[in-house]
């Protein structure tokens, strides 16, 4: 008994040998880890150094260029980034420029709606009403019209009652709208919409029987978009705009009255002409650009089917007609006239693009050439 008795006094001896040193094992263990928490403590990540204002142009960066309007909620909308940490929080609440733009058709409600735009301070603003995609129309509209006076941008796609015209149009008589730049709008009422003192206002779109419905000072418009018009009340529209720099129609149809006999339309200013996707309807008739001069134009977009029968006379007319220096040309649509055609027509010194980007139809094409698309041909 008494060696046993020695041999366990001996193991305890050891247990308490092996236990002092890992208690020492434990204490350097503590140490490194409060020298790591001191390391960490003191750390500052990149970011968080970074001075507010820097932080928030990102924040602004981060969104959809305005006066594009951000998704209410979800990434890229600023409500994403107050979750982010407190500091963050702070920083988006206290940049205006993040709440400057604002869709009104996505159910906010005017509460939350009028929230949004009270972080925008005193910043111009893009507001945006579609009653296509909403369900809340007379609340978007209601909550719209108290902002009318700091409209920089302002998008209106109205199609419920005609009623919600007559709101917008009493709200307007009350309230200037000296900072309003761009208007684009569309609606599906016969009442007019008289837009006044928009001294600022250079760019518009506009669907058919908005611009049929709307007064607008045109003389001072430098851009204008239409949408689903007929060619003979888009040149009757040209004529009310002699300043235009940009022009672009959208869903168009060639079809006219007979025997109509197109007026002259000086655009002494343009300089973008870009005519897309007509309408299945359309056939092709007489040259539809004979009625313009426009001795500033730089670029054409155009569907060859406006060229009429004879595309490359009636281009080479226009061009020779306005004296124009084009550097970038695209025909659109099925083509009459060949590559080769277009390439010697526009043999121009000043041109450094040539796109055709549908086939050729014609049996007549060139020897060596396809009826597929050509590539886009960039001149030196």
């Amino acid at each position: 008994m008494l060696p046993s008795l020695a041999a366990d006094r001996a193991l305890l001896e050891d247990l308490d040998g092996q236990i002092s040193e890992l208690k020492r094992s434990i204490e350097v263990l503590r140490q490194q880890k409060s020298a790591v928490q001191q390391r960490l403590g003191a750390y500052k990540y990149p970011v968080l150094s970074l001075p507010n204002e820097i932080i928030s142009e990102i924040f602004i960066r981060f969104l959809p260029a305005y006066p594009e309007c951000p998704p209410s909620q979800g990434p890229r909308s600023p409500t994403f980034l107050t979750q982010i940490c407190r500091s963050w929080r702070g920083i988006a609440l206290s940049t205006p420029e993040l709440w400057r733009a604002l869709s009104l058709s996505v159910g906010l409600g005017q509460q939350l709606g009028d929230l949004w735009l009270d972080r925008a301070g005193s910043c111009p603003l893009s507001l945006e009403v579609d009653e296509f995609h909403s369900t809340n129309g007379p609340e978007a509209v209601a909550a719209m019209l108290s902002y009318l006076g700091r409209c920089e941008y302002l998008r209106l796609r109205l199609y419920e009652s005609q009623s919600q015209l007559s709101t917008i149009q009493d709200a307007m008589s009350d309230d200037t709208m000296a900072l309003l730049r761009h208007l684009d709008l569309e609606f599906d009422h016969d009442e007019d919409l008289v837009f006044h003192d928009v001294p600022l206002l250079r760019s518009v779109v506009l669907d058919y029987n908005a611009a049929t419905h709307v007064v607008l000072p045109w003389t001072q418009l430098t851009s204008v978009t239409l949408r689903e018009f007929f060619y003979s009340d888009c040149v009757s529209m040209l004529l009310k705009t002699p300043n235009l720099i940009s022009f672009r129609l959208d869903e168009f149809s060639v079809d006219r009255p007979p025997d109509w006999d197109p007026p002259d339309v000086p655009l002494l200013h343009l300089q973008s002409l870009v005519i897309t996707s007509m309408k299945s309807s359309s056939v092709r008739r007489s040259d539809c650009l004979s009625p313009f001069l426009a001795p500033a134009i730089r670029k054409l977009h155009i569907p060859e089917i406006m060229l009429g029968l004879h595309p490359i006379p009636a281009l080479t007319s226009f061009v020779s007609r306005s004296g124009c220096q084009l550097e970038h040309v695209h025909v659109s649509g099925n083509r009459l006239a060949s590559d080769h055609s277009y390439r010697t027509a526009l043999a121009l010194s000043s041109l450094k693009l040539l796109v055709l980007s549908e086939p050729c139809v014609s049996s007549e094409v060139e020897e060596g050439e396809e009826h597929s698309p050509s590539d886009p041909i960039h001149f030196a």
